[in-house]
Parts: structure tokens; C-alpha cells; sequence
């Protein structure tokens, strides 16, 4: 049984001080084409090495979670599920490391709000 997380909020919108500490990687929504222009996505790319062209996983100091496909059209529900599974796989494999979680799929222009997302 993997080792039960601990978790910690943090303001929406907010993003970590820089320079921040090694071992703390922000995770941020992204889509299929791999193209970081916007909010969260647009902050990872210019501050925290998300490299254009990786739309899932590790980039950087950061983890990308696609909530968009390719033409930029919103992924259903069931879809960025699969990927946040990823993520939480990936969370456990990697104790000694801390993540900053943006909202994830309920951005501007979304179809989602928080209540879709928290399940």
C-alpha cells in the first residue's frame, strides 16, 4: 500500500516564490499539442522550464496534466481522469519531492467547474 500523502492548500491563482526549492515541481494543465500559452501553462513554460511540445509528464521543473486535446477542445471527464491517475502514481514513486498544484480543467473558457474536477 503506497504511503498516505500529505497535502496542503494554497491560495488559487497563487504560484510558489522563486527561486524555489529543488524538490518542488509545479503541476499545471496542459493540452495534447503540447503548447503552453496560457495562465498556469504560459507560468510553467516562462519561469519553471516547461519545455513546448510536452503536453504530459514530467517537463522541467514541472508535471504537465492534459485537460485540452489537441485542437485545444476541453477532454471529457473520464479522459483527464486517466492522466491525474498518472499523476498520482507518479506522486507516490517520488516521496522526496513536493507539488504545487494548480487548478486543473476548470480554467477560463472551461466547461468544468471545481465540483466536475474534485472526484
Amino acid at each position: 500500500m503506497p504511503k498516505r500523502l500529505k497535502y496542503k492548500y494554497h491560495q488559487n491563482g497563487t504560484f510558489p516564490a522563486l527561486p524555489c526549492i529543488d524538490s518542488l515541481v509545479l503541476v499545471f494543465e496542459s493540452n495534447l499539442a503540447g503548447l503552453h500559452r496560457r495562465e498556469a501553462a504560459l507560468i510553467a513554460s516562462d519561469y519553471y522550464g516547461a519545455e513546448i511540445g510536452v503536453p504530459i509528464g514530467v517537463t522541467g521543473r514541472c508535471y504537465a496534466i492534459p485537460t485540452k486535446d489537441r485542437f485545444i477542445r476541453m477532454l471529457s471527464l473520464r479522459e483527464i481522469k486517466a492522466y491525474i491517475d498518472q499523476f498520482i502514481a507518479y506522486t507516490h514513486s517520488k516521496p522526496e519531492l513536493k507539488f504545487w498544484v494548480t487548478n486543473l480543467g476548470t480554467t477560463t473558457g472551461s466547461e468544468y467547474k471545481p465540483y466536475n474536477m474534485a472526484p
